[in-house]
């Protein structure tokens, strides 16, 4: 069977499964997520039972009842519970990082910059406007 794209090798197609199925190990729980809000909003209920048969288009009735049969497992629930407590404790440590700084901390930094930035600049405008200008020697 030929698929959808082509690959010069057998080794390319690796390389592209890899790739894909590690895609999908990052994009699916916010998928899955989304889609648990979304039926919820549907049964216009708060019980994640009540979401049987009423998954996402695209996704077989049979997976998504065996997917809410997981999430309403009383070891899945502990996990969640667990999950949501550390991360709301520890807001700073699930920080993503450009190098060994948070962007948050280059976030603070890049304003005090602009701010001071802006107070030079007004300064020295100022003191042209004003006829008076530093001199350097």
């Amino acid at each position: 069977m030929q698929g959808k794209y082509n690959f010069a090798s057998d080794s390319e197609r690796n390389i592209a499964r890899i790739v894909w199925n590690r895609t999908r190990m990052d994009r699916d729980p916010d998928h899955l997520k989304y889609a648990r809000k979304m039926a919820l909003r549907h049964v216009n209920s708060t019980n994640l039972a009540d979401t049987k048969g009423h998954g996402p288009k695209g996704l077989k009735p049979e997976v998504w009842n065996g997917l809410v049969d997981i999430w309403l497992k009383p070891e899945w629930t502990k996990k969640s519970d667990a999950n949501r407590c550390n991360r709301a404790a520890k807001p700073d440590s699930a920080l993503h990082t450009g190098g060994s700084i948070s962007f948050r901390e280059h976030k603070k930094r890049m304003v005090k910059i602009n701010i001071y930035n802006i107070f030079i600049y007004n300064y020295t405008y100022m003191l042209y406007i004003s006829g008076f200008s530093p001199t350097v020697h």
